[in-house]
């Protein structure tokens, strides 16, 4: 199994669309959102998408197709990794 977190860009015609059920139902592509905002002209999503290498790359095809922008960003650890929890969440406090 590969993984990428990648940020999904997508303009005002397809923020109602459902690109993402697409993704995942028609390629198997698990797809988890890390964050995101949404307004009515334009939408970003940071995902982290599993599956095989090959059907990632289709993924990633599919989305461009689509007119959806694609920036692979650096690896991070995973939720399971995190404690489910964002890393400012995990952060402690500075001591005074």
């Amino acid at each position: 199994m590969a993984e990428l977190l990648v940020k999904l860009i997508l303009p005002g015609g397809l923020v109602r669309d459902p690109v993402i059920y697409q993704l995942a139902h028609d390629l198997g592509v698990k797809f988890s959102i890390e964050q995101g905002r949404f307004t009515e002209r334009n939408a970003w999503i940071l995902a982290r998408m599993e599956g095989k290498r090959k059907l990632l790359a289709e993924a990633m095809e599919f989305l461009r197709s689509k007119g959806v922008r694609t920036e692979v960003q650096p690896a991070t650890p995973g939720k399971a990794a995190r404690g489910g929890k964002s890393p400012a969440v995990n952060r402690k406090p500075k001591q005074a």
